[in-house]
């Protein structure tokens, strides 16, 4: 297992969930919710923002199936999703597919197999989002605000601090932050730039926007917003930092 994540299970059948949660949590992970109908799994993955999610396809009695389910959540954050669904019909799978999961599983499915597809989308969706970010990849992303996708140069971020389920991203000459519906730890996956450091679990700073450490406050170019840091932050931070010493005056 790469590390324990949250997950949420999107599942009708409540043996089939209850078998799912028991499977996750024995090797780890740390099941956030189970949903059964699309609204419950919309509600949930606002909620507990999962780091990946368990979705059946065929939803019995829900208002959307599980492909459409993943779509509409997918739209609001990125988050990797492996699908489950007892159909291997070529309509279905066209259909999931276009969803681009990183997962696919048919059931019914052995332990180990749901456990493997776990690791396995992960380290998939880890290695997209590094993809995306490297140099040469497009400056622009679009990320959702509770409303509509909204612009952003990656370039132009200063910084981002998390606000429990949101991100409030700080960028150059705006006048105030852009409010997102997606955890720190989803986006920053977007940021794997050198230059952009995780200062906390609270703040992912870049430092080619870093204008002055005094005392223990960051001041950063082109916004009024500064922010305070422990002793042991700024010792950690300054390592990332080329400084110029002055020399010692010999007598």
């Amino acid at each position: 297992m790469t590390h324990s994540l949250k997950i949420l299970v999107v599942e009708d059948q409540v043996i089939t969930a209850e078998n799912i949660k028991e499977t996750l949590e024995g090797t780890g992970h740390r099941v956030v919710g189970v949903a059964r109908t699309y609204d419950e799994a919309v509600l949930a993955a606002v909620k507990y923002q999962p780091e990946l999610i368990i979705m059946d396809i065929e939803l019995k009695g829900a208002s959307q199936d599980g492909i459409q389910t993943a779509a509409d959540i997918r739209s609001a954050f990125y988050v990797p999703v492996v699908f489950l669904t007892g159909k291997e019909d070529g309509e279905t799978f066209k259909r999931a597919s276009e969803v681009h999961p990183e997962g696919y599983l048919l059931k019914p499915f052995k332990s180990k197999d749901l456990v493997y597809q776990v690791d396995m989308a992960h380290n998939k969706f880890i290695n997209s989002s590094l993809n995306r970010g490297k140099s040469g990849s497009p400056d622009t992303i679009y990320v959702w605000d509770g409303n509509s996708h909204v612009k952003i140069r990656r370039s132009e971020v200063v910084f981002m601090e998390a606000k429990r389920v949101f991100t409030a991203i700080y960028s150059i000459h705006e006048p105030g932050p852009l409010l997102v519906t997606m955890n720190l730890g989803h986006i920053s996956g977007y940021f794997p730039e050198d230059h952009f450091y995780r200062l906390s679990q609270s703040f992912l700073i870049n430092l080619n926007f870093l204008q002055q450490v005094k005392d223990n406050e960051l001041f950063f170019e082109g916004i009024q917003k500064t922010i305070n840091i422990s002793d042991n932050k700024k010792t950690e931070l300054k390592k990332r930092l080329t400084i110029i010493r002055s020399p010692r005056t010999v007598r």
